[in-house]
């Protein structure tokens, strides 16, 4: 056939993967002869090249495009065009089109998985099918008969596949399915499932399987840049299947959990000890590099959690030492919960955990109750952040008592810095003043210019919120120089916000409106999320005094969106009550009435405080506004924006300029 022109098809080539050569040959032989071949794995001959079957594409489940550009997607529109083959009625409405495209994302646009949904559409409705993907493999069956057995089901798919993996590519996918998200070689490599000291051999691993498709390589995104291993989520759901089989979960459990733990805690340590080096640009990556990986922390989380839970009572050194080490990697995520806004979430983890402390403490156990001691620091310090300051005080006290047993000076002025933060977050400057300056003398002592930048931060706050103005800037001006001389680009956004306020204290508004804009971009650059929705909050306050209505509009639109994101109800009301003056500056009294009592209401539910000055400004905006409608008519608007769910407060805030006086 050497001078014909030719197209060979070979189906399956992976069965035969000995015979490539031949190929080649057949090639060498025949200038006019093309070759396709389809293969789970590659050839790995001369001349070959690779068009890799990738998944369909898919729209956003969190923003599904209008009706009519549904069916530019591909999953979608083989979805509808599979299930039309088995339903002729079937069709893609406004009301199943949000579950449609959850089925499409929850099976990843993986064409056969799609066509093996599609084709029970007569016996489970596209709502039923999107609540049944948590068990994706039970989902996706029913082929058609004339296929072969493997493309009848997706479990068949997979099995076929597994099965003709070698003992060791069998090992290390299954190791795979315990990791939430994807990891990297390196987390494989301490599970112990590849070669005793051949990393290289692993990676081999690796990337034979993702020649044969079972496994995807993300390409690399970070800095340092790493490739990322992982699987689709029907896959993974097999892989454990396998695991549990093999009699493997409680120890690949165990490792993946100790491996994270280890991260986060070599992630703490650029973070902590006597010469804290602040929160730069290298401790920001650190954080970056434990977010992309928080689905596996978050595993890590649950399984602590799961084994304190279930020895409690029972083996008492299990059931501590899985409290413990549960307890520390919440700790050593603070940085994640913080900077990055999971609130919420840091709140929920800590809380569960503390639960499953005894009490009393076991005093036998200094590394549980220096992990508890910490653990009640961050709880702490995340629970103003969402006006609930009150709740935590008397654990502050228990943790301060035990870093004084435990003899633990950096312990110890962690907790009076942070009963500090409580008391200011309360209003009591007093009480506040005095932990302060304790915990300034200890971490001067410590040499931690961290720790003396971050007790002199509250400390101007104190004094200015005690009509100190120039002590607080002299505070907060060295407490500036502190974070800026070690790198902490985050208490540097924070004081830069300290120092706005003190200008707009002082009615300089555009100069307030210079630190906070700087605040501001240094929140972006490094993902400051909390940080950043205040401050858009502040920017609108400067705006709506220097009488931009427009523009304080929009800031306080922004700031309310990361708020009510993040939980974070101090900034939260600042928005709704920020509205309210606004529209009483457009001569909108009843929307000024609805929005001021939504956030008296938002107010009085988190005891939230409020500065005196604060307090004289809110004042004079409720009168301005007041003066604009008879007393009943403010009344009744005001008392329906007082008993307004929180949920409907924002809507109001959020609909500008339809809600009309």
């Amino acid at each position: 056939m050497g001078g014909r022109r030719l197209l060979l098809l070979l189906d399956n080539f992976e069965q035969v993967l000995d015979a490539a050569p031949a190929v080649v040959r057949l090639l060498e032989a025949s200038p006019w002869l093309k070759v396709l071949v389809t293969s789970r794995e590659a050839l790995h001959v001369r001349g070959e090249r690779r068009f890799p079957v990738l998944p369909l594409g898919l729209p956003d489940p969190q923003q599904v495009p209008t009706l009519a550009r549904l069916t530019d997607y591909p999953a979608v529109a083989l979805f509808v065009e599979r299930a039309q083959a088995v339903d002729p009625a079937f069709a893609l409405t406004a009301e199943n089109a949000a579950d449609v495209v959850a089925v499409c994302s929850g099976l990843a646009g993986v064409p056969l998985a799609i066509e093996l949904a599609a084709a029970r559409i007569r016996h489970l409705a596209p709502p039923a099918m999107r609540a049944a993907l948590s068990s994706r493999l039970q989902l996706v069956t029913g082929g058609a008969r004339d296929l072969p057995a493997r493309h009848q089901t997706l479990r068949s798919a997979i099995a076929w596949s597994y099965d003709l993996l070698a003992g060791h590519e069998q090992r290390l996918f299954r190791a795979l399915g315990v990791f939430v998200g994807g990891c990297t070689s390196d987390a494989l490599d301490e599970l112990g499932v590849g070669p005793p000291n051949a990393p290289l051999a692993s990676l081999d691993t690796l990337r034979s399987l993702t020649d044969k498709h079972l496994i995807q390589a993300d390409p690399p995104s970070a800095s340092p840049p790493t490739v990322r291993f992982g699987l689709l989520e029907a896959v993974r759901e097999y892989a454990l299947e396998q695991v549990a089989q093999h009699g493997e979960t409680a120890e690949l459990r165990r490792r993946h959990a100790a491996y994270y733990l280890a991260l986060a805690e070599q992630a703490e340590q650029h973070f902590t000890g006597p010469q804290h080096p602040g929160w730069g640009a290298e401790e920001n990556s650190w954080i970056d590099r434990l977010e992309r990986d928080l689905d596996n922390l978050r595993a890590g989380l649950d399984w602590y959690q799961a084994q304190a839970a279930a020895a409690k009572g029972t083996a008492p050194a299990r059931d501590l030492d899985s409290l413990e080490q549960g307890l520390r990697l919440a700790v050593a995520l603070r940085r994640v919960w913080f900077g990055r806004g999971y609130f919420t979430e840091g709140r929920q983890r800590l809380q569960a955990l503390l639960a499953l402390v005894p009490q009393p403490l076991p005093t036998e156990s200094r590394p549980l109750r220096a992990a508890y001691a910490a653990a009640l620091v961050v709880l702490g310090r995340l629970a103003p952040l969402q006006g609930d300051p009150d709740a935590v005080q008397p654990l502050l006290a228990a943790s301060l008592s035990i870093a004084r047993e435990l003899h633990d000076p950096q312990r110890e002025a962690g907790a009076l810095l942070t009963l500090g933060a409580v008391a200011l977050a309360q209003r009591d400057y007093r009480a506040a003043r005095a932990y302060q300056t304790e915990c300034l003398a200890l971490y001067r002592a410590l040499g931690n210019k961290w720790g003396a930048a971050a007790a002199l931060e509250d400390l101007g706050e104190i004094e200015f919120n005690s009509g100190e103005i120039e002590l607080a800037r002299v505070m907060l001006a060295e407490s500036l120089a502190l974070y800026r001389a070690i790198g902490d680009d985050y208490g540097t956004t924070a004081v830069l916000g300290s120092l706005g306020r003190l200008a707009y204290a002082q009615g300089d508004y555009a100069a307030a409106h210079a630190w906070w804009r700087e605040s501001l971009q240094l929140g972006q650059a490094i993902g400051y999320r909390s940080k950043v929705g205040h401050t858009l909050v502040l920017l609108g306050w400067a705006a709506l005094r220097q009488g931009k209505h427009e523009e304080a509009h929009a800031l306080f639109r922004d700031g309310l969106l990361w708020a009510r994101e993040l939980g974070a109800m101090l900034t939260l009301h600042w928005c709704l009550v920020g509205w309210a003056a606004l529209a009483g500056a457009q001569q909108q009294p009843v929307r000024a009435a609805r929005l001021f009592g939504a956030g008296a209401a938002l107010q009085v539910a988190r005891a939230i405080a409020l500065a005196p000055a604060n307090q004289a400004e809110l004042a004079a905006e409720f009168a301005a506004a007041r003066r604009q409608l008879p007393d009943a008519a403010w009344d009744v608007a005001w008392q329906d924006g007082h008993t307004m769910a929180l949920a409907a407060a924002v809507t109001v805030a959020l609909d500008h300029g339809r809600v009309k006086s």
